[in-house]
């Protein structure tokens, strides 16, 4: 039996969505939640941010000359995407990425 675009679609937004709520409920067994970090969950993130900084979106990283060094600006964006990945799958919520019709 063959699928429609539309069933193939809906096919893959259920494991997207699944795959989602898997790593939201693995990231809070491991870090706790939003305002109740487990104590390993604390010492992680704490090391975190005090080696990479990284509590707001970094500056643009200057060389030597006054210009953009855009290595070490990458690097600390990267820095503060890994960090920002931990925090969004501690705040993860079903509901932003429902509607009440089953998966957007």
């Amino acid at each position: 039996m063959n699928t429609t675009v539309e069933e193939q679609n809906e096919i893959e937004r259920a494991r997207r969505l699944t795959k989602l709520r898997d790593n939201a409920r693995i990231f809070r067994e491991v870090f706790g939640t939003p305002g109740n970090l487990t104590k390993h969950g604390k010492i992680v993130l704490d090391a975190l941010h005090a080696t990479f900084g990284a509590r707001t979106i970094p500056r643009n990283i200057l060389d030597d000359h006054g210009r953009t060094d855009m290595w070490q600006t990458a690097r600390s964006l990267g820095h503060y995407d890994v960090i920002q990945s931990i925090y969004d799958a501690l705040n993860w919520k079903e509901n932003e990425h429902t509607s009440s019709t089953g998966t957007r």
